[in-house]
């Protein structure tokens, strides 16, 4: 979400250029270190900074996720370690402001108090606003009454991902076909405002749920006949346990191929190839929680993958990884168990080194098969 604060904002900046002594600000950038999708550590993040201001950022406000089971929810200690980073940014010279901000969880408005809400709010006195993130069910009563109860409290609201609102359209609120309500009514209804909603309407307009056709508008497309791995993943979240049995099905037949392809591939000349499928098995092995062993499980395929060196299977399984939209949390609890991973990984590993393409067909479908079952009652669980 970068905004230039140049006239390139107004559209009067010469052959797409900026004007000298101009810059960006990135009012949602996920820069501090070791906080949910900030970077691993300081020098991560003081690589970022550097990369930011190469391309043109002066201002970065840091939004870390600020929610109950995510980020941190103490405003104070991310203002703190927002000027921790400032120190760090000075010390090494990278001109860039950073400020203090968050990807606000709408749950926890209502539990953070005015002095609280104030740290994490930006703009001028009497215009503060606040980012606030869509939850992945999409807008909902809910969602409303947070916000309206920041407006209340003398906040504007700057909506995170509005494209999730896609599920107006898909629970058919907007028939395919029709044609979408003017922007500021279709503002009003959702609750936002009309910097959001273009945004939110540009991303509905690149998943194909809408088009836009001169005289008409916004058009609805038909959701069923979309392929887009954020339209998949929205019919996920709103169909639920059966659809997902459905794309992991998906999943599960390419398996067979992958395994096959991977061991007759596999030559004496591919040590390369070999040492990093044991490589990331040993990934796998090391890992010690669920979260790490369901990373280490994906890179894990990847490698699998390229050894089958088929890019167009390698683009199918990504389509189908993708899919899941960043919710893969949700089916973290199949990770629980370790043993039956490992076990799984090695006699896949054990086939594809051997050359045997049809012990290695049979042990990723029948791995892939049975993490599906425990994809599925993880998902249950969670839901």
């Amino acid at each position: 979400m970068k905004h230039p604060w140049s006239q390139r904002n107004h559209g009067i900046a010469a052959a797409g250029a900026d004007p000298p002594g101009m810059a960006y600000v990135d009012l949602h950038f996920h820069l501090l270190p070791g906080v949910d999708d900030g970077p691993a550590d300081m020098a991560a993040s003081l690589d970022l900074a550097r990369r930011a201001v190469a391309d043109g950022t002066g201002t970065i406000v840091a939004t870390p996720h600020v929610r109950t089971d995510l980020g941190l929810t103490d405003a104070v200690e991310l203002h703190a370690r927002v000027l921790q980073l400032r120190g760090a940014l000075a010390a090494a010279g990278i001109p860039i402001d950073v400020r203090c901000g968050a990807e606000l969880g709408h749950e926890m408005v209502a539990r953070l108090r005015q002095g609280e809400l104030d740290l994490l709010a930006q703009g001028p006195p009497g215009r503060r606003w606040i980012l606030v993130e869509t939850p992945f069910h999409g807008i909902g009563d809910d969602f409303h009454a947070a916000t309206s109860e920041l407006r209340d409290r003398g906040y504007g609201v700057l909506v995170a991902h509005p494209e999730r609102s896609a599920d107006a359209i898909l629970d058919g609120a907007f028939a395919p076909g029709s044609t979408l309500p003017p922007e500021r009514e279709l503002a009003e209804q959702l609750g936002v405002n009309r910097t959001s909603l273009r945004q939110g309407l540009a991303r509905l307009q690149q998943m194909g749920l809408i088009e836009t056709r001169h005289g008409s508008g916004n058009v609805v497309c038909d959701p069923e006949g979309l392929t887009h791995p954020a339209v998949v993943e929205a019919l996920v979240r709103k169909l639920g346990p059966e659809f997902l049995v459905e794309l992991l099905e998906i999943r599960a037949a390419l398996g067979p191929l992958i395994g096959r392809l991977a061991a007759q591939r596999i030559t004496p000349d591919s040590e390369d190839v070999a040492e990093a499928l044991r490589a990331a098995l040993t990934a796998v092995r090391e890992a010690d929680t669920a979260p790490a062993r369901q990373a280490a499980d994906l890179a894990y395929f990847r490698v699998l993958i390229h050894a089958s060196r088929n890019r167009a299977l390698g683009l199918l399984y990504r389509w189908v990884e993708h899919a899941f939209g960043g919710r893969e949390h949700e089916l973290t609890g199949a990770y629980d168990d370790a043993e039956p991973v490992i076990a799984d990984l090695e006699v896949i590993t054990e086939a594809v080194l051997a050359g045997d393409a049809a012990a290695a067909a049979t042990a990723v479908e029948a791995y892939l098969y049975a993490s599906a079952l425990r994809m599925v009652a993880a998902y249950r669980d969670g839901g």
